[in-house]
């Protein structure tokens, strides 16, 4: 692909559900990391400079946009049949709709589209990249893939990349000539990337391949086809089984990727029956949402059934660990809502994963009198650290079994790799107590000596702020500065995808850090069965982040809590930084040194 060397365009379809396939089918979700991946790596340190964007799911954008900015920068153009608020929007920012045909489908009244309306704004976005350079622009327009096609044509734009989504009947009918009109648009060495939405896709797209004389890399859930050139710039970049790439694809060099080794139950051999039994008079403290029976035997929990991942599952698996611990049946008698890999967690388990340990519960009841530390239980530094093995097993059990009935590829990683949370956004970054960034040294002083490749999980999901923030922007990037001018020959990359995503990669790195008091960080690294790292919790006390008193729960020897320090709103307070700012742009520069310098 010599021309990505110059400008490029990027086309792709999103993954939005509700965008339609071109032959009218529903678009399965794409989850591009796999051929980002392929198409920046194999670009070298050039990526496109312009991606226009067929449907403009949030998601796609974000992982579009991520990519941008780590090579540079560049424009986005999203094209949206569906928005119709954008379609007005960019209406009016145009200027009276020009005459001439209308989009069909049923556009919202004086909603124009096909190459009138597209191809002049086209010109002028192509005239301003070559002019202005690498920038990160973002304008909406509407209109319908077809319209797309044509106003390309118009413009002389000759995309380098056209991805598709999910395209149904690739092997016949409306969906062959939808490819083969595609494949057209392409010069020589341009790409064209379709989602695997059937067990047949890849084998419908290889036959279209090759009947087009064009070379085809099938990675587990796309199929990348390479107009009248060698794929293998492509399949070396897929070989290195980038992070977010399927464990075990069919690429060479999968073999090097670290198994997820499943976690049976304990061998009740090495356990004492007597650590079975609590002391004589003991009995369950209130704990919120979650019972113990101790004549049944039994322990219940029970909570909402939709919200942040963190808090949801804080019930489940403290009830989980306190039936293990006393050796009791567990039953969760709430569901979760939403359709992810949540659903596939069991809603009843056998004791038996862990050694029971009466005693530490009683111990939790002691440390976490408040019943709220039980609802929100990582708040509470008892219970669950006794009980990591039961967690490992259920959430790594629940993530493959989903995986496979979703048809979904959990996260691949080599021996080397590194994961970090950050879970920073403006709702997180000085604007709630519990949150905070660590001191940068944390990473490099517990980063093993033979890492290699260090990845920032940076979702940009935070539920009360843009799903953009200029400042934690700028502080991941200092971060990965840090870290790479410390540690010779260590890369540093940021990735983010769906919430399954993200939590499927800190339960899967070979070595994960955890970020501040994040409940969605603990759940997910409490399942890792590598090497993690947590800064120290704030203690189970009322308005603990206030007071800022510490502590270093014992987990087990491959999950520490470290002794490091984090940037937390009230230490901002002591040290003179205003908090209340809405936007903290005017104070980075000042974080961002705290962090550089602790």
């Amino acid at each position: 692909m010599d021309r990505l060397a110059n400008l490029r365009l990027s086309l792709t379809a999103g993954s939005a559900a509700t965008q339609p396939s071109l032959s009218g089918g529903q678009v399965a979700p794409s989850g591009l990391a796999p051929v980002l991946d392929a198409v920046f790596a194999a670009g070298g340190a050039h990526g496109p400079q312009l991606v226009v964007q067929v449907g403009c799911g949030r998601q796609v954008a974000l992982d579009w946009g991520m990519r941008l900015r780590q090579r540079g920068g560049g424009l986005l153009l999203c094209v949206d049949y569906f928005l119709v608020s954008w379609a007005e929007r960019v209406a009016g920012l145009l200027g009276p709709p020009t005459t001439g045909g209308t989009t069909s489908g049923g556009a919202a009244t004086g909603q124009q589209a096909g190459s009138d309306l597209l191809s002049a704004p086209l010109r002028q976005l192509l005239a301003a990249v070559q002019e202005a350079g690498l920038r990160q622009w973002v304008l909406p327009l509407p209109g319908h893939p077809r319209d797309v096609l044509r106003a390309l044509t118009a413009a002389g734009a000759a995309p380098d990349i056209v991805s598709l989504g999910g395209l149904d009947g690739a092997g016949a009918g409306a969906g062959r000539e939808a490819l083969e009109r595609w494949l057209a648009l392409l010069p020589a060495g341009g790409m064209l990337a379709l989602a695997h939405v059937n067990a047949s896709t890849a084998a419908d797209v290889g036959a279209f391949a090759a009947a087009a004389g064009a070379s085809v890399l099938t990675l587990a859930s796309h199929s990348l086809v390479l107009k009248g050139g060698a794929a293998a710039g492509v399949a070396g970049v897929a070989a290195q089984q980038q992070p977010g790439l399927p464990e075990g694809a069919a690429a060479a060099g999968a073999a090097g990727v670290v198994p997820v080794v499943p976690v049976g139950p304990v061998d009740p051999r090495t356990c004492d029956p007597a650590a079975a039994v609590p002391a004589p008079g003991w009995a369950p403290c209130d704990m919120r949402f979650i019972r113990v029976d101790m004549a049944g035997r039994v322990v219940t929990a029970s909570f909402v059934s939709q919200g942040p991942w963190g808090n949801l599952l804080s019930p489940y698996f403290q009830g989980l660990a306190v039936a293990q611990l006393l050796g009791f049946r567990f039953m969760y008698m709430s569901g979760f809502a939403e359709d992810a890999w949540l659903r596939h967690l069991p809603r009843e388990v056998a004791p038996g994963l862990i050694c029971p340990n009466a005693s530490e519960v009683a111990r939790a009841c002691v440390r976490c009198p408040d019943p709220t530390m039980w609802e929100f239980a990582h708040g509470c530094d008892a219970g669950w650290t006794q009980a990591r093995r039961a967690m490992q097993n259920v959430t790594l059990g629940a993530l493959r079994s989903w995986a496979a009935a979703a048809g979904r590829a959990l996260p691949g990683f080599l021996p080397g790799d590194a994961a970090i949370q950050v879970r920073c956004s403006q709702d997180t970054l000085l604007g709630h107590g519990y949150y905070g960034p660590s001191a940068f040294s944390m990473y490099t002083t517990y980063l093993p000596p033979d890492t290699k490749r260090v990845f920032a999980i940076y979702a940009h999901h935070g539920h009360n702020g843009p799903a953009v923030y200029a400042p934690c922007d700028k502080l991941v990037d200092a971060m990965g500065r840090y870290i790479t001018q410390r540690r010779p020959g260590v890369s540093f990359a940021i990735i983010g995808g769906e919430k399954w995503e993200d939590f499927s990669r800190l339960a899967l790195a070979p070595v994960a850090f955890r970020d501040s008091m994040s409940s969605f960080g603990l759940w997910a690294t409490l399942a890792n069965t590598g090497r993690v790292f947590a800064p120290p919790a704030l203690a189970p006390i009322k308005d603990s982040y206030k007071s800022l008193i510490y502590t270093l729960p014992t987990v087990d020897d491959t999950f520490r809590f470290v002794n490091v320090s984090v940037f937390y709103p009230e230490v901002a307070s002591r040290l003179n930084f205003t908090i209340e700012l809405k936007d903290q742009s005017p104070q980075i520069d000042r974080i961002i040194a705290w962090l550089e310098s602790n």
